[in-house]
């Protein structure tokens, strides 16, 4: 499981940062390929409460492009 947090962790780390479409992106890819690992899909549940924090976070930010 420390494959995908190390992931999610990233992941965390670009929404925070400047790189928001990278985050959105490896986000979606790591989701797609989740599916079928049931470690993949625990590690995204433990972490969900912190991104989607930092999702509505950015959306709710209007000098975004997003």
């Amino acid at each position: 499981m420390s494959n995908s947090s190390d992931q999610l962790e990233e992941i965390k780390a670009l929404i925070s940062s400047g790189s928001k479409c990278l985050a959105y992106s490896t986000l979606l890819h790591f989701q797609e390929h989740s599916s079928d690992s049931p470690t993949s899909i625990q590690a995204l549940a433990g972490i969900s409460q912190t991104l989607l924090s930092l999702i509505v976070a950015d959306i709710s930010d209007d000098d975004e492009e997003m």
